[in-house]
């Protein structure tokens, strides 16, 4: 069989099975098989039957297994965490995987903005304070901090705190002017 027959039959698997054990499989055939395309993982991590835990489990394998993609590979799981928002476990790894991703590139901004994306204007939840904690310890890090603060700015102008969204504002036009 070719590299490429291989492949595409890895990809279908990962796209369309429904079992666990047969994507497992596949997993450890495409890993057997020094398979390093992020993409054909990210099919996988994307596959609706897989259970977070096992979402999860393949994510933290990859991080391991390919280092040079750990971000991209934490920011997808985040993202698919973060299409089930109804389900308050799910936007709470999706916090978490933000968060691995900000760690494994801290001058990115993108997790950050998505963090503050994760924020419920509608219910009081204690993740609330901490998406803003991580976003307000991390922002500094960040190789574009005006678009940070100016996340943080509307954030604060959401949930009434003129004050912050005035501190905010004016990090964010200063922030701007040197990042020209």
């Amino acid at each position: 069989m070719t590299n490429e027959n291989l492949y595409r039959q890895i990809e279908d698997k990962f796209r369309n099975s429904s079992s666990s054990g047969e994507l497992f499989d596949a997993f450890q055939t495409a890993l057997q098989n020094k398979i390093s395309d992020a993409d054909i993982y990210k099919i996988l991590l994307a596959n609706p039957n897989l259970t977070n835990e096992e979402i999860m489990m393949f994510t933290e394998k990859l991080a391991l297994e390919f280092p040079q993609f750990k971000y991209d590979f934490y920011m997808w799981t985040a993202q698919v965490f973060e299409n089930n928002l109804f389900d308050v476990n799910s936007i709470e790894n999706s916090h978490n995987y933000y968060v691995k991703a900000c760690s494994a590139k801290p001058t990115e901004c993108e997790p950050l903005l998505r963090l503050i994306g994760l924020y419920n204007y509608d219910l009081d939840l204690p993740l609330n304070t901490i998406i803003i904690e991580n976003v307000l310890e991390r922002a500094a890090a960040v190789n574009l901090k005006s678009r940070v603060y100016f996340a943080l700015a509307e954030h604060f102008k959401k949930t009434g705190n003129c004050e912050m969204e005035k501190i905010y504002l004016e990090l964010a036009e200063k922030a701007a002017k040197n990042e020209k």
